[in-house]
Protein backbone atom coordinates (compact mmCIF):
# COMPACT_ATOMS: atom_id res chain seq x y z
CA UNK A 1 0.00 0.00 0.00
CA UNK A 2 1.45 3.23 -0.96
CA UNK A 3 0.81 6.72 -0.50
CA UNK A 4 3.05 9.10 -2.98
CA UNK A 5 3.35 12.12 -1.69
CA UNK A 6 3.48 15.84 -3.67
CA UNK A 7 5.87 15.78 -6.97
CA UNK A 8 6.18 11.73 -6.50
CA UNK A 9 8.43 10.24 -8.95
CA UNK A 10 7.16 6.97 -7.76
CA UNK A 11 4.79 5.97 -10.86
CA UNK A 12 8.22 4.06 -12.79
CA UNK A 13 8.81 1.50 -10.01
CA UNK A 14 4.89 1.14 -9.12
CA UNK A 15 5.05 0.36 -12.59
CA UNK A 16 7.19 -2.12 -12.60
CA UNK A 17 6.57 -3.84 -9.36
CA UNK A 18 3.22 -4.60 -10.96
CA UNK A 19 4.94 -6.06 -14.02
CA UNK A 20 6.65 -8.19 -11.78
CA UNK A 21 3.27 -9.13 -10.01
CA UNK A 22 3.95 -7.62 -6.86
CA UNK A 23 0.00 -6.52 -5.58
CA UNK A 24 -0.07 -2.39 -5.47
CA UNK A 25 -2.72 -0.20 -3.89
CA UNK A 26 -2.57 4.01 -3.76
CA UNK A 27 -4.21 5.55 -1.13
CA UNK A 28 -5.76 8.82 -0.79
CA UNK A 29 -4.23 9.48 -4.47
CA UNK A 30 -3.80 8.20 -7.74
CA UNK A 31 -1.08 8.01 -10.81
CA UNK A 32 -3.09 9.61 -13.70
CA UNK A 33 -1.03 8.02 -16.46
CA UNK A 34 -0.63 5.03 -14.67
CA UNK A 35 -3.13 2.00 -13.99
CA UNK A 36 -3.10 0.99 -9.98
CA UNK A 37 -6.18 -0.39 -7.82
CA UNK A 38 -6.42 2.52 -5.50
CA UNK A 39 -8.97 4.05 -2.55
CA UNK A 40 -9.43 7.78 -2.51
CA UNK A 41 -11.83 10.40 -1.42
CA UNK A 42 -14.37 12.48 -3.75
CA UNK A 43 -11.84 14.91 -3.61
CA UNK A 44 -14.03 16.66 -6.53
CA UNK A 45 -17.15 16.58 -4.45
CA UNK A 46 -15.37 17.46 -1.75
CA UNK A 47 -13.79 20.95 -3.23
CA UNK A 48 -17.37 21.46 -4.92
CA UNK A 49 -19.51 21.10 -1.44
CA UNK A 50 -17.29 22.75 1.02
CA UNK A 51 -17.18 25.70 -1.94
CA UNK A 52 -20.78 25.87 -1.99
CA UNK A 53 -21.31 25.93 2.01
CA UNK A 54 -18.70 29.23 1.72
CA UNK A 55 -20.78 30.74 -0.74
CA UNK A 56 -24.01 30.22 0.72
CA UNK A 57 -23.01 32.18 3.86
CA UNK A 58 -22.51 35.08 1.57
CA UNK A 59 -18.86 34.94 0.30
CA UNK A 60 -18.19 35.60 -3.11
CA UNK A 61 -14.27 34.85 -3.69
CA UNK A 62 -13.42 32.41 -1.05
CA UNK A 63 -9.00 32.41 -0.91
CA UNK A 64 -7.67 28.74 -1.33
CA UNK A 65 -4.67 27.90 0.52
CA UNK A 66 -2.71 24.37 -0.27
CA UNK A 67 0.07 22.46 1.56
CA UNK A 68 0.64 20.68 -1.70
CA UNK A 69 0.41 21.02 -5.32
CA UNK A 70 1.30 18.02 -7.00
CA UNK A 71 -1.01 15.45 -6.33
CA UNK A 72 -4.62 14.23 -7.80
CA UNK A 73 -6.46 15.22 -4.19
CA UNK A 74 -5.30 18.71 -4.42
CA UNK A 75 -5.79 19.24 -8.39
CA UNK A 76 -9.40 17.30 -8.08
CA UNK A 77 -10.53 19.62 -4.78
CA UNK A 78 -9.25 22.97 -7.05
CA UNK A 79 -11.39 21.04 -9.62
CA UNK A 80 -14.58 20.89 -7.18
CA UNK A 81 -13.96 24.21 -5.80
CA UNK A 82 -13.72 26.08 -9.62
CA UNK A 83 -16.88 24.30 -11.10
CA UNK A 84 -19.04 25.26 -7.63
CA UNK A 85 -18.24 29.08 -8.55
CA UNK A 86 -18.92 28.49 -12.08
CA UNK A 87 -22.26 26.84 -11.31
CA UNK A 88 -22.88 30.14 -9.54
CA UNK A 89 -22.15 32.57 -11.99
CA UNK A 90 -18.84 33.60 -10.26
CA UNK A 91 -15.28 34.04 -11.88
CA UNK A 92 -12.16 32.05 -11.24
CA UNK A 93 -9.79 33.90 -9.33
CA UNK A 94 -6.56 32.33 -9.55
CA UNK A 95 -4.63 35.06 -7.73
CA UNK A 96 -6.79 33.46 -4.84
CA UNK A 97 -6.64 29.61 -5.58
CA UNK A 98 -3.76 28.72 -7.71
CA UNK A 99 -1.75 25.55 -6.81
CA UNK A 100 0.84 27.73 -4.90
CA UNK A 101 1.74 25.89 -1.50
CA UNK A 102 1.33 28.04 1.87
CA UNK A 103 2.51 25.77 4.46
CA UNK A 104 6.18 25.96 3.43
CA UNK A 105 6.87 29.16 3.63
CA UNK A 106 8.35 31.24 6.39
CA UNK A 107 6.16 33.31 8.25
CA UNK A 108 6.42 36.58 6.80
CA UNK A 109 6.13 35.24 2.96
CA UNK A 110 2.77 33.56 4.53
CA UNK A 111 1.57 37.05 5.85
CA UNK A 112 2.33 38.91 2.46
CA UNK A 113 0.33 36.28 0.53
CA UNK A 114 -2.47 36.63 3.12
CA UNK A 115 -2.26 40.75 3.28
CA UNK A 116 -2.53 41.07 -0.75
CA UNK A 117 -5.65 39.27 -0.99
CA UNK A 118 -6.82 41.09 1.67
CA UNK A 119 -6.17 44.41 0.43
CA UNK A 120 -7.26 43.29 -3.24
CA UNK A 121 -9.89 45.57 -5.19
CA UNK A 122 -12.47 42.22 -4.36
CA UNK A 123 -12.81 41.68 -0.41
CA UNK A 124 -11.11 38.88 1.09
CA UNK A 125 -14.41 37.58 3.17
CA UNK A 126 -13.30 33.73 3.34
CA UNK A 127 -10.05 31.75 3.66
CA UNK A 128 -10.55 27.30 2.11
CA UNK A 129 -7.90 25.39 3.83
CA UNK A 130 -6.83 22.79 1.50
CA UNK A 131 -6.51 20.88 4.66
CA UNK A 132 -6.31 21.29 8.72
CA UNK A 133 -2.54 22.09 9.29
CA UNK A 134 -3.31 24.74 7.07
CA UNK A 135 -6.05 25.82 8.83
CA UNK A 136 -4.44 26.38 12.06
CA UNK A 137 -1.21 28.62 10.04
CA UNK A 138 -3.70 30.47 8.49
CA UNK A 139 -5.50 31.18 11.40
CA UNK A 140 -1.84 31.81 13.41
CA UNK A 141 -0.88 34.23 10.44
CA UNK A 142 -4.31 36.14 10.04
CA UNK A 143 -3.76 36.69 14.07
CA UNK A 144 -0.03 37.92 13.76
CA UNK A 145 -1.10 40.89 11.02
CA UNK A 146 -0.27 44.13 12.86
CA UNK A 147 -1.72 46.29 10.24
CA UNK A 148 -5.30 46.90 10.45
CA UNK A 149 -7.47 44.91 7.68
CA UNK A 150 -11.19 45.42 7.39
CA UNK A 151 -14.35 43.34 8.06
CA UNK A 152 -13.92 39.60 8.98
CA UNK A 153 -12.42 36.50 7.67
CA UNK A 154 -13.99 33.00 8.19
CA UNK A 155 -12.32 30.12 7.41
CA UNK A 156 -13.28 26.30 6.26
CA UNK A 157 -11.16 23.15 5.60
CA UNK A 158 -11.02 20.26 3.20
CA UNK A 159 -10.45 17.62 5.58
CA UNK A 160 -10.22 17.44 9.11
CA UNK A 161 -8.90 14.14 11.13
CA UNK A 162 -10.64 15.39 14.42
CA UNK A 163 -12.19 12.68 16.77
CA UNK A 164 -15.18 15.53 16.60
CA UNK A 165 -17.30 16.71 13.87
CA UNK A 166 -16.44 20.46 13.58
CA UNK A 167 -13.03 22.09 14.49
CA UNK A 168 -14.18 25.66 16.26
CA UNK A 169 -11.80 27.10 13.89
CA UNK A 170 -13.64 26.28 10.72
CA UNK A 171 -17.35 27.22 9.82
CA UNK A 172 -17.07 24.40 7.11
CA UNK A 173 -15.25 21.05 6.84
CA UNK A 174 -15.05 17.50 5.47
CA UNK A 175 -14.18 14.87 7.87
CA UNK A 176 -12.51 12.27 5.58
CA UNK A 177 -13.53 8.51 6.58
CA UNK A 178 -9.60 7.72 6.90
CA UNK A 179 -10.43 4.37 9.12
CA UNK A 180 -12.69 3.17 5.97
CA UNK A 181 -9.67 4.09 3.58
CA UNK A 182 -7.59 1.68 5.60
CA UNK A 183 -9.68 -1.11 5.55
CA UNK A 184 -10.67 -0.66 2.05
CA UNK A 185 -7.21 -0.77 0.98
CA UNK A 186 -6.03 -3.61 3.16
CA UNK A 187 -9.48 -5.41 1.37
CA UNK A 188 -7.86 -4.92 -2.25
CA UNK A 189 -4.44 -5.51 -0.98
CA UNK A 190 -5.98 -9.13 -0.19
CA UNK A 191 -8.03 -9.74 -3.21
CA UNK A 192 -4.79 -9.50 -5.24
CA UNK A 193 -2.46 -11.39 -2.83
CA UNK A 194 -5.31 -13.98 -3.03
CA UNK A 195 -5.35 -14.06 -7.31
CA UNK A 196 -8.10 -12.07 -7.88
CA UNK A 197 -8.13 -11.29 -11.84
CA UNK A 198 -10.84 -8.32 -11.67
CA UNK A 199 -9.64 -5.23 -13.57
CA UNK A 200 -7.30 -2.65 -11.27
CA UNK A 201 -10.24 -0.45 -9.84
CA UNK A 202 -10.63 2.78 -7.83
CA UNK A 203 -12.56 2.47 -4.52
CA UNK A 204 -13.86 6.05 -4.25
CA UNK A 205 -15.27 6.89 -0.78
CA UNK A 206 -17.29 9.88 0.41
CA UNK A 207 -16.69 12.70 3.18
CA UNK A 208 -19.34 14.52 5.24
CA UNK A 209 -19.55 18.36 5.12
CA UNK A 210 -20.12 19.87 7.88
CA UNK A 211 -21.66 23.33 8.27
CA UNK A 212 -21.23 25.17 11.58
CA UNK A 213 -25.16 26.13 12.11
CA UNK A 214 -25.17 30.21 12.44
CA UNK A 215 -25.43 30.39 16.29
CA UNK A 216 -22.46 27.91 16.54
CA UNK A 217 -19.29 28.87 18.25
CA UNK A 218 -17.03 29.29 15.53
CA UNK A 219 -13.64 31.80 15.21
CA UNK A 220 -13.94 34.58 12.67
CA UNK A 221 -10.82 36.71 12.47
CA UNK A 222 -12.00 40.62 12.77
CA UNK A 223 -9.54 43.24 11.29
CA UNK A 224 -8.55 45.63 13.81
CA UNK A 225 -5.80 48.21 15.18
CA UNK A 226 -2.70 46.58 16.79
CA UNK A 227 -2.03 48.29 19.47
CA UNK A 228 -0.39 51.62 20.37
CA UNK A 229 -1.73 52.88 16.74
Amino acid sequence: MLFPHDHSTAAGAVDELQRLGVAVVVVDRYFPGLPTDAVIFDDFAIGYEVTSAMLERGHRHPAMLWSESDATSVRDRLSGHYRALHDRGLPELPERSALRVYDPLDPTARRQRLRSMLESPERLTAVICGNAPTLELAVSDLLAMEARFLGAVELAAMDQFLTFDMSPLAVVSARLPAREMGRQAARLTHERIEGAGTPRRHVVLRAPVHVADRGQNTLAVVGATAPGR
